[in-house]
């Protein structure tokens, strides 16, 4: 493996670790701080089964983030009712790159089982370029809505 990739590994959990224990402090909004928790949850074990090559794992772990990226445009905190523009573009991109990553999982993870044959050598790597997505857009929102952190 080369160091490329660990570093891009070790950034990855640290992102996902930093969000995570920043909480969700969307005011008022349960269901937007469920949906959220559900996927902050499945982000670091998503991750770890990207870099352990078991897609499968990955595609059970995509899903709640895809769930909770599709509620977005229904789910719009008070902090965010000023600037639904910007709010739509991260809920917008995140849905996008949850999308990709969720296609590029099912094809190796059908890949993995025999079911197909295909030049797939260079898809864990964009498969990751999108986690990368994933984990952007999220931080991107939470930096300009968040207003209160919870210890």
């Amino acid at each position: 493996m080369s160091w490329r990739r660990i570093r891009q590994g070790l950034l990855g959990i640290a992102a996902v670790v930093a969000i995570a224990t920043a909480g969700t402090a969307f005011a008022g909004n349960d269901a937007l701080d469920d949906s959220m928790k559900e996927a902050l949850d499945n982000l670091q074990p998503l991750l770890v089964a990207l870099i352990n090559a078991d897609y499968q794992k990955a595609l059970e772990h995509v899903e709640p983030v895809l769930r909770h990226s599709t509620r977005l445009d229904d789910m719009i905190p008070d902090e965010a009712k000023d600037r639904k523009e910007e709010y739509h573009a991260y809920a917008y991109n995140l849905t996008k790159n949850t999308s990709i990553l969720k296609s590029f999982l099912i094809v190796l993870a059908n890949e993995q089982k025999g079911k197909t044959e295909s030049k797939t050598e260079h898809f864990p790597v964009v498969a990751a370029t999108h986690y990368g997505g994933i984990v952007d857009a999220c931080v991107s929102c939470h930096t300009s809505f968040r207003i209160k952190v919870e210890d």
